[in-house]
């Protein structure tokens, strides 16, 4: 019989622990290095069609236009959404993490306002001091060798 917690599991979650520990047992053999493991292509190795929300068409999980590029928010889980909410000063939004990434949508059109007002370094700044899972899109590749990690 299976035990209810784990009828359903963060698949995102489990693969980028073992991607984690893939890319740590890669920088042992190659002397070291910095990697980020990408969660929704973690997930993607062992799941078609890729796991729902990561898609990024849900508002707490995808792409929105920067003054000069785009940022990736990964806010899919909800202490992460309302610290968002809460540092975007967007308390309002709060209940549209899960709502379509569609400008018809009022929440994602404000935030895709919102993210327009600044540069993507700018959005990393504010990210990082605010705990927000929020990166610039970058046009490097982001993946080696299959892997879902990137080396610098």
């Amino acid at each position: 019989r299976l035990d209810p917690v784990w009828r359903s599991i963060q698949l995102a979650d489990l693969c980028g622990a073992f991607w984690t520990a893939m890319a740590a047992l890669d920088g042992v053999r190659r002397g070291g290095g910095f990697y980020e493991v990408y969660l929704g292509e973690a997930a993607q190795t062992v799941s078609l069609p890729g796991p729902p929300s990561l898609d990024g068409g849900t508002c707490c999980y995808g792409l929105f236009p920067a003054s000069d590029g785009q940022v990736a928010l990964a806010a899919l889980e909800p202490h992460l959404w309302q610290r968002f909410c809460s540092a975007a000063g967007h308390e309002d939004w709060a209940a549209a993490a899960m709502s379509s990434a569609d400008r018809r949508n009022p929440s994602y059109a404000a935030m895709c306002e919102f993210f327009a007002a600044r540069p993507v370094e700018e959005w990393e700044q504010w990210a990082r001091e605010k705990l927000i899972p929020l990166r610039a899109v970058r046009t490097e590749p982001q993946a080696v060798g299959g892997a879902p990690w990137r080396v610098t």
